[in-house]
């Protein structure tokens, strides 16, 4: 018999350069040294990495915003280019989150003063964000150094102009799933004066609105039970419960459900220092064997305590999870020695122990990953 030849199969040209649609919500958010990668969760399940120029725009309902603007849960949807080397990455050409929408010309008083340099995962928006009533609602307003400020007076203001009290009337973009102002274009202090508004509760509950990470103290905001935003700082080795177990501040994520002990700042209003945080979104993940889809880049932002740590895609039998692994992960190699993040690569099996959020499904921590 003639021998068998076997040609190498290859995607047709058409597939590779074509545009895909994809809906979903957002798992994650990362921001790494060439761009941002979005996880997310798509209709059927599975879990897609998107890759985006930290410049691209982004639609809203009724405008435009920016990566800035994105939150975990968000609902979006895509148009991108498959990756004709890896399955599930997208190179993105237009992504449209439908939480957002414009936020024009509306007058509040700032109720507190988040800390300066707060950020969020793209580290090139820095600036603070602030506890603005507007009416009888309470929302975080982010701001950063773009935004333009204006005084009573006409002249040109600075952050450091924006004091509890005062009365701003602001513009930006509102995401009206978590009700907080993403962004703000433009501020304008309409009168000076001081707040009155205290909270002395030592004991609060909620949901997490935002987690920001300044030097070494990480601030949380939470939507309490009554509506009102409460601040609440922590260290990184503040104290974290969860159903059967302890985690750690790492383990957070916005729209978490929490309890905290806190300590009220008599100086400021709706501010405290954590004593713990117990999260009930989050359980024990012991020992469960998956296998590694696709792995990110090295991070670069988020309120990550590790500077070092990259997520992975992992299916364990037939569920898809975001997996995250950090320079404190305990990895061991099938021949017992002790392994590195540059050994996991797709296509690796291990058994994975650590923190999983249920709401998320994504391991927030991994304390030990063992190589199959």
């Amino acid at each position: 018999l003639s021998p068998l030849v076997l040609h190498p199969a290859s995607c047709p040209a058409t597939d590779i350069s074509s545009l895909t649609s994809l809906s979903g919500t957002i798992l994650k958010l990362s921001a790494t040294k060439p761009n941002i990668e979005l996880r997310m969760r798509i209709a059927n399940g599975n879990i897609a990495t998107l890759l985006m120029p930290v410049a691209m725009p982004v639609l809203t309902t009724k405008g435009r915003a920016s990566l800035a603007d994105l939150r975990p849960g968000d609902h979006v949807i895509v148009s991108g280019r498959p990756d004709p080397t890896a399955a599930l990455v997208f190179g993105v050409s237009s992504l449209k989150d439908t939480d957002l929408a414009p936020f024009s010309k509306q007058t509040g008083v700032i109720i507190n003063v988040g800390l300066e340099g707060t950020a969020d995962y793209n580290a090139g928006k820095e600036g603070q964000s602030y506890t603005v009533r507007f009416g009888k609602r309470t929302m975080v307003v982010d701001i950063d150094p773009g935004a333009h400020i204006t005084l009573p007076n006409g002249n040109q203001g600075t952050a450091s102009n924006l004091k509890p009290g005062e009365q701003i009337q602001v513009t930006g973009v509102h995401n009206s799933r978590l009700d907080e102002i993403t962004s703000t274009s433009t501020v304008h202090v309409l009168r000076i004066g001081r707040s009155s508004a205290t909270l002395n509760q030592t004991k609060l509950s909620g949901s997490i609105l935002k987690l920001s990470m300044v030097k070494s103290r990480i601030e949380m905001r939470i939507r309490l039970t009554s509506g009102d935003v409460a601040t609440v700082t922590l260290t990184a080795q503040s104290p974290v419960y969860m159903p059967g177990g302890r985690a750690s501040v790492a383990d957070l994520r916005p729209d978490d459900r929490v309890s905290a002990a806190a300590r009220p700042d008599p100086k400021h209003a709706f501010v405290y220092t954590g004593q713990w945080v117990k999260d009930t979104d989050l359980t024990p993940f012991k020992n469960q064997s998956g296998v590694i889809f696709g792995v990110s880049q090295e991070t670069s932002g988020g309120v990550t305590i590790s500077k070092e740590s990259r997520d992975y895609t992992m299916l364990f039998g037939k569920v898809t999870r975001v997996v995250d692994v950090d320079r404190d992960t305990r990895i061991t190699l099938k021949n017992g020695r002790k392994g590195s993040i540059s050994d996991l690569q797709p296509g690796v099996h291990a058994r994975v122990t650590g923190v999983r959020n249920k709401r998320l499904d994504e391991v927030t921590s991994t304390s030990s990953l063992h190589v199959q």
